[in-house]
């Protein structure tokens, strides 16, 4: 865990929003929004410096399309051959700092239709990974607004990159690979980081991905994600454990 002193350093160049804009594949990072539908012309901002801060979603996207691919995303201009098996790195245009869970949704797209051009609509996302956060002794201080946030981390905090494994049995064909990262640092006010990958998956297998859901429907206000206290020391120092992830199980594949 880092201390106070290197958070410090940290935090001079970042800023708690953050976007993953490019896909890092065989050792071979893209360019941003190569690969990734890009949200950003209709949300963000840019400070006097010409550093871009990325907006996330809130609860009142549960039910929008938004909550999918992000705000007015775009079809990416490529789709990336990804081979059944393993592993997709997504970069963040900034450090993940805020604590919450880590998931990682996959959409196989229907016949007729292009990775480049479908919407993902309807009930056919399926949770591949998912990384639940972990209590950690020493909270870490969120020096800029002078709050804590740092009881529970997840593998992936502090990092600008966040790993996922294709599943080893998933049927070729053109997927939608969507990222997420939730921030619950406030109680009942989550912060949702996402966007949507264009891949090619070959090299797989005959498996039946499940159980399916549709984003927008995904999740609800009563979601016990959301009521989660993550500053709620319990007697020994650490906060109460698991951590509830929402969404369905993860598919291993």
């Amino acid at each position: 865990m880092l201390k106070p002193l290197t958070l410090l350093a940290l935090l001079a160049t970042t800023h708690a929003h953050y976007t993953f804009h490019s896909l890092t594949y065989n050792g071979t990072k893209s360019a941003p929004w190569q690969y990734v539908r890009n949200w950003t012309d209709t949300a963000g901002w840019f400070d006097s410096s010409g550093i871009q801060y990325f907006s996330p979603l809130y609860k009142t996207s549960f039910n929008s399309i938004n909550l999918r691919c992000n705000i007015g995303a775009k079809f990416a201009p490529e789709t990336l051959p990804v081979q059944a098996g393993t592993e997709i790195t997504f970069d963040s245009a900034d450090n993940i700092w805020h604590p919450g869970p880590l998931m990682a949704y996959m959409a196989r797209v229907p016949k007729g239709k292009t990775a480049g051009n479908w919407d993902g609509a309807g009930k056919v996302w399926f949770k591949v990974w998912e990384d639940h956060p972990y209590p950690v002794p020493d909270p870490v201080v969120e020096y800029y607004r002078g709050e804590f946030e740092g009881y529970f981390e997840t593998n992936a905090h502090l990092n600008r990159t966040v790993t996922f494994k294709i599943p080893a049995s998933i049927p070729n064909g053109e997927y939608l690979f969507r990222p997420e990262h939730i921030a619950v640092m406030v109680i009942d006010n989550p912060q949702i980081y996402t966007t949507c990958a264009q891949i090619s998956v070959y090299g797989g297998g005959n498996g039946t991905p499940g159980p399916l859901v549709s984003i927008p429907g995904l999740y609800k206000e009563s979601d016990a994600t959301w009521k989660y206290d993550i500053r709620k020391i319990v007697g020994d120092g650490y906060i109460k454990y698991p951590f509830p992830n929402p969404g369905p199980v993860v598919w291993r594949g």
